[in-house]
């Protein structure tokens, strides 16, 4: 009997002791349906299905590929096919300048089992020829079949490894280790690890990456901590079979990488944040997105996030969304038709003969559908953010558009490099550096794509001069009465007077002047 309830005893004190232990269990599901129902809310369709093909779809190529890649790694039975057609469309009919970014697109296609030509393409033209990044997706595009007629499989892993700084890491420019290109790096290699010198080398990697572990579980880029670089980290352990938030190697003081990163979540639909207190970042939550699904896979015994072993998954008929009514104009025209039809059965109805009885409604029918042809109804998206302009406190602010660094290089880029002189903007009080910069675009006739909405603003491309294209440090930066911002734009507000200048760079400011942020 004392046997039993000494058994007894030990079974309960267990069972105690998992109960706190299973309470502080991640719930990585949740906190990626929250994100993808944040993403629907805000793009105001009514499901996964409809934001891939009527919000992703419409601008591919442009970095959200990411969801995408996860979507499809996460074995839900989703149609790729109106962002697959939409992305070939996009290769056929633009040139992507950027080695690193074709690399990329290539990637997503491979992915989405399409765009073979334009793959074999990006093998042979594109590998190692813009730095390290360009090395790193070429080996992704490798370890998923893809072939080249330029380089070998063998020279790129050769290189990478080559490439491996001496403590541990590696990185764009420099000589010491950069946390997210080495997470990056990693991911890459993962696919080779039953190789002696890749596993060495991914070790090495492995220990720079705990050292350089902030005492919060956390991580910093150019000296600002921020979610990205965890996700990155959390994601290449993932890839290597490595449970980051159990792992001693990356728990410092109890507190774990996701602890880090949920530090960041905004109240915004579910989103991140890229600044800690800071408002909702497209680029945050794609990756918390992407780290949390290649984590899935580790916890369900699948392969790296990057290697599509699994075939595509057949699209999931629970999955799509109900056919779609009428547009909007369409409606008017039948609402128009009908009325006229009423109107015209009514005369009959009450015998009436006069032509002018039935000449009257004709005419207001075609007044209304001239009303309707040529009334310009478009979407709250279809303004790139929210709308700007003089309220009851104007403030006069101006801004300038340029791109120096790359004038004349393409038919699309000004020659003087200047794609908006300086332009005086009224603002309402408190407005962002966001909304004056859509402000200008329209007014001015200026293309512009902004991954997400006015609370994320990250300013992708400007004029058809996007990030990437001319380098994996190029892109577009703001600065304000002389000064860069080290906040997004969305999170800056402009007071009277200020002077914004947007100004493209191809080596992450070095050669605007910035030094450090």
């Amino acid at each position: 009997m004392k046997k039993l309830f000494r058994i007894l005893a030990v079974f309960l004190s267990a069972l105690l002791l998992a109960a706190p232990a299973a309470a502080d269990e991640p719930d990585i599901a949740s906190l990626r349906e929250d994100i993808l129902t944040g993403q629907t809310e805000l793009a105001g369709v009514s499901s996964v299905q409809s934001w891939i093909n009527d919000v992703l779809a419409a601008q591919p190529g442009t970095g959200e590929e990411w969801y995408v890649i996860a979507l499809r790694q996460s074995g839900a039975g989703y149609d790729y096919t109106a962002y697959r057609e939409a992305l070939e469309k996009k290769v056929s009919e633009e040139k992507i300048a950027s080695a690193s970014s074709r690399e990329r697109i290539a990637l997503t296609l491979l992915a989405l089992e399409g765009g073979e030509d334009y793959i074999a393409e990006v093998m042979d033209s594109s590998i190692g020829e813009l730095g390290l990044m360009s090395w790193v997706y070429g080996l992704h595009l490798f370890r998923n079949g893809a072939q080249s007629t330029k380089v070998t499989e063998e020279e790129v892993i050769s290189h990478l490894l080559q490439e491996q700084k001496p403590d541990g890491g590696w990185c764009i420019i420099g000589d010491y280790g950069d946390v997210d290109v080495t997470a990056m790096t990693i991911s890459a290699l993962s696919g080779y690890m039953e190789r002696e010198d890749v596993s060495a080398a991914v070790e090495k990697a492995v220990a720079f990456l705990s050292e350089r572990q902030h005492d919060n579980g956390g991580y910093a880029s150019v000296g600002e901590e921020n979610p990205e670089s965890a996700c990155q980290v959390l994601c290449a352990c993932a890839n290597i079979g490595i449970d980051a938030l159990k792992d001693e190697r990356f728990i410092k003081n109890g507190q774990t990488i996701l602890d880090f990163i949920k530090g960041f979540k905004t109240d915004d639909h579910g989103m991140y944040a890229h600044f800690a207190d800071g408002d909702a970042n497209a680029v945050a939550t794609i990756q918390v997105f992407y780290s949390l699904t290649a984590y899935t896979r580790f916890l369900e015994g699948k392969g790296p996030l990057f290697i599509f072993d699994e075939p595509l998954p057949e699209p999931d008929p629970a999955l799509q969304p109900a056919a779609k009514g009428p547009g909007a104009k369409t409606v008017l025209y039948i609402v128009i038709a009908a009325a006229l039809a009423a109107a015209i059965i009514l005369n009959l109805v009450k015998k009436k003969k006069n032509y002018k009885n039935y000449l009257f409604p004709v005419i207001v029918a075609v007044l209304a559908v001239l009303a309707v042809t040529f009334i310009k109804i478009e979407k709250t998206s279809d303004y790139y953010g929210s709308k700007t302009g003089a309220g009851d406190h104007p403030i006069a602010t101006t801004i300038t558009i340029r791109c120096d660094t790359v004038a004349g290089r393409a038919d699309h880029i000004p020659a003087d490099g200047v794609i908006l002189a300086e332009t005086e903007i009224i603002l309402d009080e408190g407005s962002t550096a966001y909304d004056q910069l859509v402000a200008a675009v329209k007014e001015y006739s200026i293309q512009m794509d902004n991954n997400g909405s006015s609370r994320q603003a990250y300013i992708a491309g400007i004029n058809y001069l996007y990030e990437f294209d001319y380098g994996e440090l190029s892109g577009w930066m703001f600065a304000v009465n002389g000064e860069f911002a080290s906040v997004g734009c969305g999170e800056y507000k402009l007071k009277e007077g200020d002077r914004v200048e947007w100004l493209y760079t191809t080596n992450l400011g070095k050669d605007l002047g910035v030094e450090e942020f």
